[in-house]
């Protein structure tokens, strides 16, 4: 339990000490006041009615007062401030966990382990639903309650030690009964955190509106409420769980609760009419006995709260430590593009969980200058090729050499600078359109980047269609703005060529740029991207052979082979494959 909690408290004090420094204020005031409600109240009716001092009494209860209002106030005051420094603390949390997402390699964050893992792992951070921070305020509010528990103890041992002990017995043994239910519910949480998960999918869907054209033209409504209603009701058998522990331990508290009441008022009783306690003793007593078996109580939940969550530390810990492609530990440094050759030598790769292999035995070399096209039917592993040439996947076994070196050796930072990419399933940001083109923020692109930008929409035939908007400050999509603009799927994609073309990378990676353009707009734009690859490298990853005869080398791939390679000619003459894909598409044209 102490590790996960240390390690939260020294990363909330790394991102912001305000946080921590106004929660153990916070504990000191709440202290303060703890004193003054146990200690004043018995001055304050043995002066009226022991010894019939009434102006002692009165000065008693002004200080009371007085005392009361001031630490109410400075709690206020320490509520005020922390909610505004737990958010700052947790907006560098939401940051570093961001980060942490980003870099993992991609082919673990799309695994079911990976999300489930997050998913876990946010049950320590956000001690499970209670909010960031919970962990670390219930550790210095129980440092706070154990100084009131020594108090009120140590007020109780005056009246009497056995009562003391025997009051610590009923709550020692509802404690343990405490502990067993709670370690139940920890089980039940992580085998819940799973389900929540799926439920949290489906009740997004309802909320993006790029779902939205699906459901309503296939009428999805029903169909995925019905699917969503079941994950809900699968989520009922866990919360059913919950509850009968939560009764069970509700009735073990009530029976441990009245019998230290019983017995309590069976001694102080006792006593006050035995004249060995005067009625202040009375209520001190009372007061004392009553508040040390409260504070008791929420001292061991807060135990076992804590441990409860610090059990996803684990998680946690396995989370933020996924291997990390920008590895700072590989050294900066610049690669020579001027005799750039990338080789694969012998790269296989598999997705984790499957039995087939995507890519075998791939053995090729991409020179500067070069003009790749690679060809092939859908699963062929033309997209898994990619993938691996940018260093988003690691080879299952075979190296991937950059001018001699292991992929792995290079940083890489330096590595993808290199590439411009267009994927096949590129994604536009709820952003402006200069910031989608650019990938930097408004006010630090400069006059020269802006025109830059400008001559590539206008190129493109794009400069118009913002023109009559807002121009580069055109938000695309609806999120956040009530006038963006919703682009149709051809204008996205010339949106992610001129991006790939104004980052200005010597290589390029073309996977089906074209796609959703018609012929016409496709030949027209294909050679607007011909006329900017001038000396650069370029793999060009397409299903439609006519636009392969502009390159100089062209790969065919078939169950994750390369099976055919050469030009344009040589492969029709070789009556293989890649003439066969030529000619079954030609006779649709």
């Amino acid at each position: 339990m102490f590790e996960g909690l240390r390690y939260y408290i020294m990363i909330c004090w790394k991102y912001n000490s305000k946080y921590i420094l106004l929660l153990i204020i916070q504990q000191f005031v709440k202290f303060i006041n703890m004193l003054t409600i146990l200690f004043l109240p018995k001055y304050i009716i043995d002066n009226i009615f022991t010894y019939q001092k009434i102006t002692e009494a009165i000065k008693l209860v002004i200080i009371f007062i007085l005392t009361s209002i001031m630490t109410r106030f400075l709690e206020n005051i320490c509520i005020k401030k922390l909610a505004v420094e737990k958010i700052r603390t947790f907006k560098e949390f939401q940051l570093y966990l961001g980060s942490c997402m980003m870099k993992a390699p991609l082919e673990l964050v799309e695994s079911k382990k990976f999300l489930d893992l997050k998913n876990k792992s946010e049950q320590f951070i956000y001690a499970g639903g209670n909010g960031f921070g919970t962990i670390v305020e219930t550790s210095f509010s129980l440092v706070g309650k154990l100084f009131s528990l020594a108090t009120f103890g140590a007020v109780i041992a005056t009246l009497d030690i056995y009562l003391l002990i025997s009051i610590l017995f009923l709550l020692i043994v509802n404690m343990y009964f405490n502990n067993k239910i709670q370690k139940n519910n920890i089980q039940i949480n992580i085998e819940k955190s799973v389900q929540e998960r799926r439920s949290a999918y489906f009740s997004g869907i309802f909320q993006n509106f790029h779902f939205g054209k699906e459901i309503r033209i296939y009428n999805l409504s029903s169909w995925l409420l019905d699917k969503y209603n079941l994950q809900l009701t699968s989520m009922l058998d866990f919360y059913k769980k919950l509850g009968r522990n939560s009764f069970y331990f509700s009735n073990i508290t009530l029976i441990s609760s009245a019998l230290q009441q019983i017995l309590t008022y069976i001694f102080i009783i006792k006593r006050t009419i035995a004249n060995m306690l005067t009625i202040g003793d009375f209520s001190l007593y009372l007061t004392a006995i009553n508040s040390f078996t409260t504070q008791f109580q929420s001292v061991i939940s807060d135990i076992i709260g804590m441990n409860q969550y610090t059990e996803y530390y684990k998680y946690y810990l396995e989370y933020i430590n996924v291997e990390n492609i920008y590895d700072t530990k590989i050294q900066k440094d610049q690669l020579n593009y001027e005799a750039f050759e990338i080789r694969f030598e012998n790269v296989s790769f598999v997705y984790k969980g499957q039995k087939n292999y995507a890519l075998k035995n791939i053995k090729l070399s991409i020179n500067k200058g070069d003009k790749f096209s690679i060809v092939g039917k859908n699963g062929a592993g033309k997209s898994t090729f990619v993938k691996l040439l940018l260093g988003i996947y690691k080879p299952t076994s075979g190296k991937i050499l950059v001018n001699g070196r292991d992929i792995q050796s290079i940083n890489y930072e330096d590595y993808i600078k290199y590439f411009s990419t267009i994927f096949q399933d590129f994604k536009l940001f709820s952003l402006t359109l200069s910031e989608n083109i650019a990938f930097e923020s408004e006010h630090k692109l400069n006059r020269i980047k802006k025109e830059k930008i400008d001559q590539l929409l206008k190129l493109f035939g794009m400069k118009n269609k913002f023109e009559s908007k807002k121009g580069q400050n055109t938000m695309i999509f609806k999120d956040f703005c009530a006038d963006g603009y919703t682009p149709s799927g051809g204008e996205a994609q010339r949106i992610s060529i001129i991006r790939a073309l104004y980052n200005e990378a010597p290589i390029m990676v073309l996977d089906e740029p074209s796609s959703a353009l018609d012929p016409e707009a496709e030949f027209e734009i294909n050679n607007l991207i011909n006329e900017h690859l001038n000396g650069k490298t370029c793999i060009y990853i397409t299903h439609r052979l006519s636009s392969t005869k502009n390159s100089n080398k062209i790969l065919v791939f078939d169950k994750g082979k390369i099976v055919e390679q050469g030009t344009h000619d040589k492969l029709l003459n070789n009556k293989g494959l890649y003439c066969k894909l030529y000619h079954m598409q030609s006779s649709y044209y």
